[in-house]
């Protein structure tokens, strides 16, 4: 059975992990937001990218389709 003075030990030691804890997630949060804006930034480019060539490809296939129009028409 632990003694007053070691449970009294036990809880300083968990009361400054906590501290210290408190103090990391402080000092990573602007980190950790900068990390956030950047995977935001990299999903919303790809999102843009993705757009511009389902767009192309629409393009292309409209290009197709009107070419064989002409080429039946001239057929």
């Amino acid at each position: 059975m632990p003694t007053a003075e070691e449970i009294d030990a036990a809880k300083a030691t968990l009361a400054d992990w906590m501290n210290r804890a408190g103090d990391i997630a402080e000092r990573a949060t602007p980190a950790h937001d900068v990390r956030d804006q950047k995977i935001a930034e990299a999903w919303e480019t790809r999102e843009r990218r993705n757009q511009r060539s389902f767009n192309r490809g629409v393009e292309d296939i409209i290009d197709a389709q009107q070419d064989f129009e002409e080429e039946v028409m001239e057929a």
